[in-house]
């Protein structure tokens, strides 16, 4: 006798009546989104021989199957990097996402809220999609005119659409007038 645990995960090819001592080959089968894990003696193979027994009990075998999902893994822009990690796991098994940033980009996380990187996930129990976060890198220059006038502040690289403070720090005996971009004022 077969039983496939969970109930409708797979079935069984072997089943039938045998003579006391028949050496029988069965084979676990698992149905279409499952996986066969193992048979309730521990035994890892899905196919197997055994001995016909005159106990009814001994005759009973469960193969274990697992929820097989599809893990997917993405990025929001092409351009900034490259994500690993993603295939067909287990349900409940570990599994390690990675994001690698290409040059000008930085990694700012993933889209459900974790910067961890590598990112362990235990797989859920449906299929699941995970999208790595880059964001390109823009440097910004700025310097005081002349240079004995003064300096200024802020100049770094900066995520792209964000926000950036400059100030500017006159020398004593001279005064700020503006911020100026390829020869024209821009801001006083």
């Amino acid at each position: 006798k077969f039983m496939a645990d969970p109930p409708g995960s797979g079935n069984c090819d072997g089943s039938g009546f045998y003579t006391v001592e028949d050496k029988v080959e069965i084979s676990a089968k698992a149905n279409d989104g499952w996986g066969f894990k193992s048979w309730d003696n521990g035994e890892e193979t899905s196919e197997r021989t055994i001995t016909v027994s005159e106990e009814e009990v001994a005759n009973t075998f469960t193969a274990k199957f697992v929820k097989r999902i599809t893990v997917t893994v993405e990025v929001n822009n092409e351009e900034g990097g490259t994500v690993t990690g993603g295939k067909v796991y287990d349900a409940g098994d570990q599994a390690t996402l990675t994001a690698t940033t290409n040059s000008g980009w930085r990694f700012t996380g993933w889209e459900d809220g974790s910067i961890a990187n590598p990112y362990v996930i235990t797989v859920p129990d449906e299929d699941t999609t995970y999208k790595a976060i880059f964001v390109e890198q823009v440097e910004v220059e700025a310097e005081a005119d002349p240079t004995n006038g003064g300096y200024v502040l802020g100049a770094d690289t900066y995520d792209a659409n964000s926000p950036v403070t400059l100030t500017a720090i006159p020398y004593n005996g001279w005064r700020f007038n503006g911020w100026f971009q390829d020869g024209f004022i821009t801001n006083t």
